[in-house]
């Protein structure tokens, strides 16, 4: 069932939904086990995100001359915020890697694969040709979703498989 939802690009204020994801141990489960870094527990995957870090982080999301799209995943029938979508240059990679969460609550509801369309659609009007993810093979229905979407996988080394969708 698709057309369930839009998109929204958070004010500063709204950012209180992206903390409350990010100290979500259910939500962020997926995020477990990583290289530690500041702000991060590997133990649970959450992160800190703390109010003072807002208007950097929005400033740094919402810019477009930094070649990046941030958006919360809209439920149309109400208005609820369902997860969060994005893309990115990462440094030294010229190439834009994307980044979707469903918040735990609203997993297992047939969200992910149009969220997945809607952030593809936006990079395309963006002026985005191609878009990638990397996604570890243990998240098998990760890699299920991109692949219904129409991402090719381009390689599967180490802990990861490689996912790319010409737009």
């Amino acid at each position: 069932m698709e057309n369930q939802l839009d998109i929204y690009i958070p004010q500063l204020e709204d950012l209180r939904f992206r903390q409350k994801m990010l100290a979500d141990k259910r939500t962020m489960d997926y995020n477990i086990g990583f290289e530690p870094y500041d702000g991060y527990n590997p133990l649970d995957g959450t992160i800190e995100f703390p109010h003072q870090m807002w208007k950097r982080w929005h400033d740094g999301w919402t810019d477009k001359r930094n070649r990046c799209f941030y958006a919360y995943i809209v439920r149309k029938s109400d208005g609820v915020w369902v997860g969060d979508i994005a893309y990115h240059y990462r440094k030294n990679e010229d190439k834009p890697v994307i980044h979707i969460v469903i918040d735990a609550e609203f997993r297992g509801k047939g969200y992910s694969k149009e969220a997945l369309i809607l952030l593809c659609q936006a990079a395309k009007k963006n002026g985005v040709k191609r878009i990638y993810n990397d996604i570890p093979h243990n998240r098998i229905g990760a890699i299920k979703t991109h692949k219904a979407v129409g991402f090719k996988e381009v390689k599967n080394r180490g802990e990861y498989c490689y996912l790319v969708l010409d737009l």
